[in-house]
């Protein structure tokens, strides 16, 4: 240490400060590390042997910005200085040094000749010229966003043009992109066969609310850039391309979404929409609803089938019990049974859980009807008591009718209207005579457990009856 100047020793340390400054040693031992895993591997070796000179040279740019004019010579001497009093066989494993291999020593000291330090005018100079190509960028990119917001637009439906000018105040001249783009709010509701066409809509890119109600839309692919649309109604367009609502699925930003009486089988398109807050699916042809289990945030949901049959045959609603923040759910005139919307109601005891009439697993939905008039199926909706009527009119002698499958244990009332002399009604259950009388009035006929194959035959010429079915 006695040979090493006090400059020399200062230049030692700022080099070595520098290492640590970018905590070169542990990043050595990581790279011991992996070197011994990956001691096969050629590929690894030779990126440490480059990382190694890059680090070195790097803390040597460290320390010469913290010397004055001319010092790197000085810095650079101290370095050759160093070798001859040590060498590399000297250094710890594990541990960075600022000598290093002759080859590499040579690369560093022409690096360090050619050093020069930055003075504060070219400091200026640089920042001016960034600063002068930066507004020049943005006045470039201003024009062509000026000249892109003033270009003309045109479309081919002229109810929606017409919709827009109104919307907009314009009734003649040019209707820009600029025009536009002010429109956030509009409602094309009601336009039933007027609204065809929704080509030009796509450039109304800050909608944020859009009314589309009976407006007999055919193709919805216009709407799929409107990402900033928080309210959709979309609801009583039956003509929806194909059924298919695959351009919704970017409008992820939507809170309310309204596709009652589409038609729709498919909701995958609605997966990612996870700021959606209240969705009215009534009236579609929906089956399945995983597509949307995700989508717990959900305080609303619609899933009625409207009317039997109003389509919707939901069965398994098992997704909707991890949707916490529900407040009301319709799943009337669907599949499901009663135990699991007993099941539902305990996992969601705060939701509002609307189920009148639902399908035919809880009380038999349909009367098929077997002999002179064929398979046809009857119902007659008189189901706010929980029962519906059914008329049976024997031609030939013999009208036999089959009830269809049900979990619910019902009554059957017997009533005849004799035009013949005689009217004779069985009820079979399983193969076996449950009942059997002339001309009943008024008679019960209990189903007393889970029901499947019940038969109602009827005999006699020219007679009518009724039967009314009723859910205990």
């Amino acid at each position: 240490m006695e040979s090493i100047s006090e400059d020399e020793f200062k230049y030692i340390l700022l080099h070595e400060v520098s290492h640590f400054k970018r905590k070169d040693t542990l990043v050595n031992w990581i790279l011991i590390i992996l070197n011994i895993i990956y001691w096969y591997n050629p590929v690894i070796w030779y990126g440490f042997y480059k990382m190694r000179q890059d680090r070195e040279i790097a803390c040597d740019n460290c320390a010469l910005k913290y010397l004055e004019h001319g010092e790197n010579i000085k810095y650079g001497s101290a370095i050759i200085k160093l070798i001859q009093l040590t060498n590399e066989s000297q250094i710890l494993i594990g541990t960075t040094s600022i000598v290093s291999s002759k080859s590499e020593i040579k690369k560093r000291i022409i690096m360090i000749s050619k050093h020069k330090k930055t003075s504060w005018k070219g400091i200026l100079f640089g920042s001016i010229v960034i600063i002068g190509v930066g507004i020049v960028g943005l006045t470039s990119s201003s024009l062509k966003l000026s000249a892109l917001d003033n270009h003309k637009i045109t479309f081919t439906n002229k109810t929606l043009e017409k919709a827009l000018r109104e919307k907009m105040n314009k009734p003649e001249g040019d209707i820009l992109k600029s025009d536009v783009l002010k429109i956030d709010e509009l409602n094309l509701s009601y336009k039933e066969k007027e609204l065809k066409s929704l080509d030009g809509i796509e450039n109304l890119t800050n909608l944020k609310s859009l009314n589309l109600t009976f407006s007999y839309a055919v193709d919805i692919s216009p709407l799929k850039d409107l990402t900033k649309l928080h309210y959709l109604n979309l609801s009583r367009n039956y003509f929806i391309l194909n059924k298919d609502i695959s351009s919704l699925k970017n409008l992820v930003n939507l809170e309310r979404l309204d596709l009652s009486s589409d038609g729709i089988e498919d909701l995958t398109p609605l997966k990612n929409m996870k700021n959606l807050r209240v969705l009215n699916l009534y009236s579609n042809e929906i089956t399945d609803l995983n597509p949307i289990k995700d989508l717990n945030q959900l305080k609303e949901i619609n899933l009625s089938g409207g009317s039997r049959d109003g389509y919707n045959h939901i069965k398994d609603i098992s997704i909707l019990k991890d949707f916490k923040d529900l407040h009301n759910l319709n799943i009337s005139f669907n599949d499901v049974t009663k135990s699991v919307v007993d099941d539902l109601q305990k996992a969601l005891p705060d939701c509002n859980v609307k189920c009148k009439q639902l399908g035919e697993l809880d009380y038999p939905r349909f009367i098929t009807c077997q002999g002179w008039t064929g398979d046809e199926k009857y119902w007659n909706d008189n189901t706010e008591d929980n029962s519906f009527y059914a008329e049976f009119n024997p031609f030939s002698g013999v009208d036999i009718r089959e009830i269809a499958y049900s979990t619910e244990p019902y009554t059957i009332k017997l009533n005849s209207n004799i035009v013949s002399e005689k009217l004779t009604v069985r009820v079979y259950y399983d193969g076996k005579k449950l009942f059997e009388k002339e001309n009943p009035e008024g008679e019960t006929v209990n189903i007393p457990y889970t029901s499947k194959g019940v038969y109602i035959e009827s005999v006699g010429e020219g007679a009518k009856g009724n039967f009314k079915f009723e859910l205990k």
